[in-house]
């Protein structure tokens, strides 16, 4: 019975991912702790590994960024804002990501989130996305064509074209 417990305690620990943090009074050459937190996204995303979090903290954050390396089923990379913080864009392009809780501001980006050609499984949830003057969030569909997107409970506000895009194939 102790070695199934000590086993199920094993297992637990190690699909708990770290959380980096990211604030707009950080810098990036901070360790990503909460009372070291990095400046940017990307600097953020470029620690993350499966089952990792990058928790964004309010604020605005002009800067766009690009997944670094893939999640796995049941352990997604996922990039969260925390009270609802601004970011400019980014593009996924590796499987299981997932964004969560942004006011997504894609002024002068075509695409404010973008899930690029063969990044499976991205979850885009609960952003509300403003002032993109293409589109709000694309998936590319070219070869090899994204599979298993979601999107739910997200605002789209201001579309000058299109608000959710399939492009490619």
């Amino acid at each position: 019975m102790i070695q199934r417990i000590l086993v199920w305690f094993l297992v637990a620990v190690q699909s708990m991912g770290a959380t980096f943090y990211v604030s707009t009074t950080g810098n990036d050459g901070n360790d990503g702790s909460e009372g070291n937190p990095k400046l940017t996204i990307q600097a953020g995303l470029d620690l993350a590994f499966q089952g990792d979090t990058v928790l964004v903290l309010p604020g605005d954050y002009p800067a766009a960024a690009t997944t670094a390396r893939a999640g796995s089923s049941g352990s997604y990379i996922s990039i969260v804002g925390s009270n609802a913080p601004s970011f400019y864009g980014v593009t996924i392009d590796h499987d299981y990501i997932e964004v969560n809780g942004f006011r997504v501001n894609g002024t002068g980006r075509a695409h404010a989130i973008l899930v690029d050609s063969g990044a499976d499984y991205a979850r885009i949830v609960g952003n509300v996305f403003t002032n993109c003057p293409d589109r709000h969030l694309t998936f590319y569909w070219d070869p090899p064509q994204p599979t298993y997107g979601w999107v739910e409970r997200n605002q789209f506000l201001g579309a000058t074209n299109v608000a959710v895009g399939l492009m490619g194939m």
